[in-house]
């Protein structure tokens, strides 16, 4: 993995991204359970 400011903290726009992304592929079916994320600062 390559590591930058990024990978070492996402910030509230990464976490954010990250949770539509899943969203968007519990929508289309890809992922057949919402997921429900908890961050660990």
């Amino acid at each position: 993995m390559y590591v930058n400011g990024r990978t070492l903290n996402y910030g509230t726009d990464g976490r954010q991204a990250v949770r539509k992304l899943l969203d968007l592929g519990h929508q289309r079916g890809i992922i057949p359970i919402a997921s429900q994320i908890d961050f660990v600062d």
